[in-house]
């Protein structure tokens, strides 16, 4: 019998584990398909059999789930790997790169909220620290101030990492960046190539503008990417710890599109800034429209309802609410049973 909140919620995030779909575009799933049978070929010269095959499609699996925390101890399993990472680097598997390698920064930015939360710190604070770096003058340099930083012993160890992950962040962010500008500008679409080139100088700090002022000129001549431009303030103002405005344009985001995604996306970032009421809310209006459409399609939103009742145990049980997240626990456990 299950007797503790972490058992219900270890076993909620298990079976929700095992049934994971594919959101990735066309294009992302091709290019890994493409990077793993070259990557096969690279690491074996014989014919691979089939057995061998779903163990390294497995692992590949894993790993794309979590790249920065991806480990194994089988040395066959991590030479296959290093072949798929070279090969994924390669021109011809940017899109796939790209989307890897947001996961990964993703992934990092959770573990240093995680550390931040653990040395008591407010995550806004963060961006009083970056703004003493000479992030403009390229990463070496704020590498160095904050080792400068460390060594006259204004800030600690932990904070130096932070630190440290965080500016990388933001360079591999302006990088990202900086391709997709380079994709819009051949396809002919300047408005927004144009209005991404502001978001990466505002994210390496060679303008003074706001993410916000951007967004208000790019308001003025909007058209079909409104969308996608709003979704890539969001991501930049999380990279450089501007939460109040990343909220902002959530809100602006979801008054146009109110779609799940959005509504789960915002009332994650909101539990992560210990908002509980407001992220309560968005986890209960996504939670009821995953209610209603899993009565007609159990197999299609079973898996995100149950997500969500996961989630929304976890905002419950961090706001010592122990009975109503063990409810939701059992809920998710339920839905896989």
């Amino acid at each position: 019998m299950i007797t503790t909140l972490s058992e219900y919620a270890l076993k909620a995030a298990i079976k929700i584990g095992l049934n994971i779909h594919s959101f990735h575009r066309s294009e992302v799933d091709e290019q890994i398909r493409s990077a793993f049978e070259y990557a096969i070929n690279d690491w074996s010269k014989h014919d691979v059999g089939i057995t061998t095959r779903i163990n390294l499609k497995q692992a590949l699996e894993a790993y794309a789930q979590s790249p920065a925390s991806f480990e194994s101890t089988d040395q066959e399993t991590q030479d296959f790997i290093a072949c798929f990472e070279k090969r994924l680097a390669e021109s011809k598997h940017q899109a796939a790169y790209n989307y890897l390698s947001r996961l990964e920064n993703r992934e990092q930015h959770t573990q240093i909220m995680a550390t931040i939360k653990e040395k008591d710190l407010d995550p806004r604070d963060i961006e009083r620290y970056l703004k003493q770096l000479p992030i403009k003058e390229g990463q070496a340099k704020a590498d160095k101030a904050i080792e400068d930083l460390y060594q006259s012993r204004e800030i600690e160890l932990p904070l130096r990492e932070t630190l440290q992950i965080i500016v990388r962040n933001l360079f591999e962010h302006s990088a990202e960046l900086l391709h997709e500008i380079e994709e819009l500008k051949k396809s002919g679409n300047t408005l927004l190539a144009d209005t991404l080139e502001s978001i990466r100088q505002v994210v390496i700090g060679k303008s003074d503008n706001s993410l916000t002022r951007i967004y208000e000129e790019y308001e003025e001549k909007r058209n079909e990417e409104f969308i996608k431009v709003l979704r890539e303030l969001i991501e930049a103002a999380k990279t450089k710890f501007s939460f109040d405005e990343a909220c902002n344009f959530y809100e602006k985001l979801i008054a146009i599109e109110r779609s799940l995604k959005n509504l789960f996306g915002y009332a994650h970032l909101l539990h992560s800034l210990n908002d509980f009421t407001k992220a309560k809310q968005y986890y209960e209006e996504v939670l009821n429209v995953y209610k209603e459409r899993a009565k007609k399609d159990t197999e299609t939103y079973n898996p995100g309802l149950a997500m969500t009742l996961n989630n929304l145990g976890l905002l419950l049980s961090d706001n010592n609410e122990t009975k109503q997240a063990q409810v939701c626990y059992q809920e998710a456990l339920d839905i896989y049973r």
